[in-house]
């Protein structure tokens, strides 16, 4: 089962972010690092920015970039995963 809480994901106040084109930019102001993430990795943080469940980015991710809803929610959980271990979610 997959956390679904979004008050399990959100940005720390520290991390800023810049969405462009090609991806997305998230800056942790507080510790100096930046990080860079493609265009799914932007729109999972889309997602989780707008309160969605885990379920419904990776449905949305599935409808948008045409893979299956199991590679779109293994993809959700472990771009979700490496925003957790950086730091970069609370």
């Amino acid at each position: 089962m997959h956390n679904t809480s979004g008050s399990e994901r959100r940005l720390r106040s520290e991390v800023k972010t810049s969405v462009h084109e090609e991806g997305l930019v998230l800056m942790d102001v507080g510790r100096g690092r930046v990080f860079t993430a493609n265009l799914v990795g932007a729109r999972i943080w889309r997602g989780v920015a707008e309160g969605a469940s885990v379920e419904s980015v990776a449905e949305t991710i599935s409808c948008e970039f045409r893979v299956s809803k199991q590679q779109a929610m293994a993809d959700t959980v472990a771009f979700l995963g490496q925003l957790k271990r950086a730091g970069l979610l609370s």
